[in-house]
């Protein structure tokens, strides 16, 4: 169930958001602009209360036929229109999350169609040629940065794949053990299109398999001027 709903929410293929999250709605409250008649000082006490009391109650039936003409929330969203190769890209990678997290994750954050996002553990930036992926890392911790591909026609490259390590502060030796650093990836498109991508903090166990903290879901799409939009996925990793 998890993985479907990670295919599913990641497929913003029909709504254009551009930030993280989406859009935040907007409520217009409802102001009284009417004026006060002349003569209304010489109505009754009695008379007042009738009328207050009629105001309350047609401003209730207004709000309340306004609450019933709002349609009822949708959170599906339609894959109607999306190519069986994406939906399959996408199957690929969500299952690949699953098999990783074992199911136990909690997800952070969620970007459709955007063109940078930043969190506690990097960076994603189109920078007008390719993707430009900056992740921390510290490799002296046992866990190491992986990426994988998913597409069937392979839009992407990975031109750039390399560890930087961050300099100590306050001395010229060379870096020393413990420092952390930065893992980053560059993708280049070769062709128009996109591939869906899972990018794993590990460590290796005993058995050979993987012990995921972070896991990120991405899908990159590079249009005809190789204008590069993505959506984005991001787990934390709750047990092992």
């Amino acid at each position: 169930m998890k993985r479907r709903l990670a295919i599913i929410a990641i497929l913003g293929l029909s709504v254009l958001f551009a930030a993280c999250g989406g859009g935040k709605g907007k409520t217009a409250g409802n102001e009284n602009t009417g004026n006060e008649p002349s003569g209304t000082e010489s109505l009754s006490e009695d008379s007042s209360d009738v009328s207050a009391a009629d105001s309350v109650k047609s401003e209730e039936k207004t709000q309340s036929d306004a609450a019933e003409s709002v349609p009822a929330q949708d959170n599906s969203i339609s894959t109607d229109n999306v190519p069986s190769a994406v939906l399959q890209d996408f199957e690929e990678a969500a299952a690949r999350v699953e098999e990783l997290t074992g199911g136990s994750f909690t997800e952070k954050e969620v970007c459709y169609e955007t063109y940078s996002y930043s969190d506690e553990n990097g960076s994603f930036r189109w920078d007008g040629k390719g993707l430009e992926i900056m992740l921390k890392s510290n490799p002296t911790t046992g866990y190491f940065w992986t990426l994988e591909q998913f597409g069937e026609k392979l839009s992407f490259e990975t031109t750039t794949d390399e560890y930087i390590q961050d300099e100590p502060v306050g001395t010229e030796s060379e870096p020393m053990v413990g420092v952390g650093g930065t893992q980053k990836y560059y993708l280049t498109p070769k062709t128009r299109g996109g591939d869906a991508f899972v990018l794993d903090y590990s460590r290796q166990n005993s058995d050979g398999t993987r012990a995921p903290a972070v896991v990120y879901l991405l899908y990159a799409h590079a249009d005809e001027g190789d204008e590069i939009t993505f959506s984005i996925r991001s787990y934390t990793v709750t047990e092992q």
